[in-house]
């Protein structure tokens, strides 16, 4: 910034206070006076140093590891909540961002000249700001809907309403399209098998249904002891069954075969898969848990403090995991190999008492629901 003399501080004057500029800003192109000018530098130090954050972020996705990723996330969020909460200090705290409004009140005298004491008079009334800073875990779209489970086909998100044996099918962003009433079951989770069809599992009978969504209807109903969690690969259903396995149903034909043996399965486990691997959760024993479609384990994480009741589960194109940590209110990501994890959302960012999860791949979003009330989409891009 270089000096300058005989020119109006800019921002003064928006205020309408004429006040000579001691400095001028090449970048803005307008005057500045000293108090002004020591705000105005401190917000040019944050912009570099926002720039220098968002370099490093680019540069680590370039070319860290999966293993220095995680190390340096951690940090790297650090950094950016510091200016964070700079930026929202100055929206709080500072009276130099809020409205002056001036108010002229002409003297009813003014058609008696001579009795004119005064014109007039000016108030001045000051009011908040009206800039408003918006943080990404503040961009949340809530699903005011008090349900359980849910999955995710292209637009439509369907949601099972546990407590009103209700199906319920919604947008992206919440909308509700319809609602679909199953009174003959107690619905528990749900999968999509097409654009037109969802698997449905059941808190107490032991079969999967099958639901027209267009008509509403029970199209099919597939025996067997299931309970639990329910998700889709291709044409095959993958769901635990009380005997403790799991067990896959061939869309084709609903016929069910033995497809992993000894897997600790309860009412409340949860199952999610990629092209070659099943991720399952077991909320008594705190464990998450890693097979190969052969049925080798892969690996299995084990840590209280991080994963404590671990419920809904859900996996990224990178084979990362999330996972509600019902016991302390957060959603873990665990990284691929099983031997890594850090909460990446918690309390303090609405997750109370979570249930489920879901990852959208084609808009990076992670929809959250908690068992008391509601549902949270979250972007983590």
């Amino acid at each position: 910034m270089a000096s300058s003399t005989n020119i109006l501080c800019g921002i003064c004057d928006a205020q309408h206070i004429t006040k000579c500029a001691d400095h001028w800003c090449p970048e803005c192109d307008e005057g500045l006076c000293y108090d002004c000018e020591k705000h105005h530098s401190i917000s040019k130090d944050k912009i570099t140093t926002v720039r220098d954050l968002q370099n490093n972020i680019v540069a680590m996705k370039n070319h860290a590891t999966d293993l220095q990723t995680f190390l340096a996330s951690k940090k790297l969020e650090e950094r950016a909540m510091l200016e964070e909460k700079y930026l929202q200090s100055i929206l709080i705290d500072s009276n130099s961002l809020k409205c002056l409004n001036l108010k002229c009140s002409i003297s009813d005298n003014i058609m008696h000249i001579p009795a004119i004491k005064s014109f007039g008079s000016i108030s001045t009334h000051v009011s908040a700001s009206s800039a408003v800073l918006t943080t990404e875990k503040d961009k949340q779209a809530q699903i005011l809907y008090h349900r359980k489970h849910f999955c995710q086909n292209g637009d439509m998100v369907f949601a099972e309403y546990f407590e009103g044996n209700r199906l319920l099918i919604m947008n992206s962003m919440g909308n509700l399209r319809r609602e679909i009433s199953l009174p003959s079951i107690h619905p528990y989770d749900v999968t999509s098998i097409d654009d037109n069809t969802v698997a449905v599992t059941t808190w107490y009978q032991n079969g999967i249904h099958v639901v027209d969504i267009n008509s509403g209807t029970i199209t099919a109903h597939i025996s067997g002891d299931f309970c639990g969690g329910i998700t889709r690969r291709g044409n095959t259903l993958i769901c635990g069954v009380r005997s403790n396995e799991l067990k896959a149903v061939d869309l084709r034909d609903n016929a069910v075969s033995a497809l992993i043996p000894e897997v600790p399965i309860n009412c409340q486990t949860y199952v999610t898969t990629t092209s070659d691997k099943i991720f399952v959760t077991h909320h008594a024993n705190n464990t998450v848990t890693c097979y190969r479609m052969n049925g080798d384990k892969e690996w299995q994480y084990v840590d209280q403090s991080m994963v404590n009741v671990p419920l809904g589960i859900t996996v990224d194109k990178y084979e990362n995991v999330y996972v509600i940590s019902n016991g302390n209110n957060s959603v873990v990501l665990i990284t691929s190999d099983g031997k890594h994890a850090r909460k990446i959302l918690e309390e303090k960012d609405g997750i109370v008492c979570p249930y489920c999860v879901h990852f959208d791949p084609n808009q990076n979003n992670l929809l959250v629901a908690c068992f008391n009330g509601g549902a949270f989409l979250y972007n983590i891009s």
